[in-house]
Order: structure tokens, then sequence, then C-alpha cells
């Protein structure tokens, strides 16, 4: 019920389980598809508290 409440929080919340899914479950052969997935949805989305997380993903 509480992800119903505002769109943006029921993508971030989306946005954040999806990339601890990618931490947990990444391998090698995977690993960079997964990630630029990752990141477009990220960039796509534009919420503004993920802004700075977005920018470490690019660099790291």
């Amino acid at each position: 019920m509480i992800l119903n409440i505002n769109e943006n929080l029921s993508l971030s919340y989306r946005l954040k389980e999806m990339y601890v899914e990618f931490n947990e479950g990444n391998t090698s052969s995977n690993c960079q598809a997964w990630f630029e997935t990752i990141y477009s949805a990220f960039i796509e989305a534009d919420i503004p508290e993920y802004r700075e997380f977005t920018i470490l993903l690019y660099n790291w």
C-alpha cells in the first residue's frame, strides 16, 4: 500500500530492487548487459534522489 502513494516512490523501489538483484545474481557472462539495462533504467527514471547514485554507477 505504501508504494501506491506515489509513482516515483514505486519506481524508486523497483530500481533499488533491480540493483540489489544485479549485485546478488550477476555473472561474468551477463554482467555488462545487465548493468547497461540497470544504468539506462536509472537514467530514464531521472529521480533527483538517485542522481548522485547514477553518477557513481557511471564512474565506477
